[in-house]
């Protein structure tokens, strides 16, 4: 949701409050970060130069989050599957930072946003996962 121009903060608690176990809230996580990605990817035109940009860091983060999720769905162990997030993490930040220098419209903007804040909502809930919850987390995805 904007307030002001800027992506009002707790989106990831919402999903936590609404969703009261946490392997199915860091599955609804991670499929929603996945619609948003593509979704915005899709809709960029790709005609000017912060499009292309963007449109190349969305494909790495969508191929980060296909990494994240395969690492789950193998049974890598847990160390694997924080680090993957992690990865994912800095890679939608830098997404981030190299929007918030642009001059890209205020929607896209608050899209990136929306897409760290998830990012960052599932490496903090990967993180907080012991090793008996990874199989429940597989069959979540």
């Amino acid at each position: 949701m904007l307030v002001n121009g800027r992506l009002a903060t707790g989106t990831i608690g919402r999903i936590m409050d609404v969703t009261p176990d946490p392997l199915l809230a860091i599955a609804k996580c991670m499929l929603e970060l996945d619609d948003l990605v593509r979704l915005l990817r899709k809709a960029l035109t790709l005609a000017k130069p912060w499009q292309r940009q963007l449109g190349s860091q969305l494909s790495e983060i969508d191929r980060l989050l296909q990494v994240l999720r395969m690492t789950v769905v193998i049974g890598r162990p847990d160390s694997e599957i924080v680090a993957a997030s992690e990865i994912l993490c800095l890679a939608c930040r830098k997404t981030g930072a190299t929007i918030a220098a642009s001059r890209c419209d205020l929607d896209t903007k608050a899209a990136v946003l929306l897409i760290i804040d998830l990012a960052n909502g599932v490496r903090n809930g990967l993180q907080n996962m012991d090793s008996t919850q990874s199989s429940r987390l597989r069959q979540a995805l």
